[in-house]
């Protein structure tokens, strides 16, 4: 039986607990060598270790799967991802023989992925797989739930709300108006939604210029393809002259 050394990479303690117990009760090749609660400790510590697999969560609360792999030199190391997402975003990010666990890992599903170690992973495979998780990243917005993360499509999303500590989003969910609230204040998601088109017409909106379909001058309000109309601040003015 071949050993294999292994890193876990998981920032919510009951999965990695969860996956650490599974791997000491039924697969003795696999020797864990670190567990890391977060990208940046990944970063800190893949290079010291060079793991023949790591088990990656794909959203580590400080950073994502793709943030990590993008600065390592992984060529040589296989990569199971642990993921919460629904079946059709793990697809979306799937790529030969690399490896998908959906949360909460089953054991079958686990000696699967762990029979498939011996596949070779090319150089060329882990390109395809940042490129396709940059893309699905760059089009998609993370928002963690208790016991799960939801991930919504940027170009869905109407606008954000601040609520004192908390941000509330409007979204199309198949051309249904849906809204979630997050615990993340809406500062949190400025940086990351202007680069995409979202304006902050006031200190509590954050808006998808995609869904502005008309500016008011008269009553300083922009009107959203979902019927809302929102009062642009004084000091906001100058984003539609």
């Amino acid at each position: 039986m071949r050993k294999y050394t292994a890193v876990i990479i998981e920032d919510e303690e009951i999965y990695r607990d969860h996956l650490t117990e599974m791997l000491h009760k039924n697969f003795p090749e696999i020797e864990l060598l670190k567990l890391c609660c977060c990208g940046a400790e990944a970063l800190k510590q893949l290079p010291l270790f060079t793991p023949d697999v790591v088990f990656m969560d794909v959203d580590l609360g400080d950073m994502n799967a793709f943030d990590v792999i993008s600065q390592l030199n992984l060529h040589h190391t296989r990569l199971i991802f642990t993921t919460a997402f629904a079946s059709w975003a793990a697809q979306a990010f799937q790529v030969n023989a690399l490896h998908f666990l959906l949360k909460p890992i089953s054991l079958s599903d686990l000696r699967e992925a762990i029979d498939r170690l011996e596949e070779r992973q090319s150089a060329i495979e882990v390109k395809e797989l940042l490129a396709n998780m940059h893309q699905f990243t760059n089009q998609t917005l993370a928002i963690r739930e208790k016991n799960a993360i939801q991930y919504l499509k940027i170009a869905n999303i109407l606008f954000l709300e601040a609520d004192e500590n908390y941000t509330r989003i409007l979204y199309l969910d198949r051309n249904e108006l849906t809204t979630i609230t997050t615990s993340k204040g809406l500062l949190h998601f400025e940086g990351e939604l202007q680069p995409h088109g979202f304006l902050r017409i006031n200190k509590k909106y954050l808006v998808n210029s995609e869904h502005i379909i008309r500016y008011n001058r008269t009553n300083s309000t922009v009107e959203l393809s979902s019927g809302h109309f929102l009062i642009v601040s004084r000091s906001k003015h100058y984003l539609f002259n």
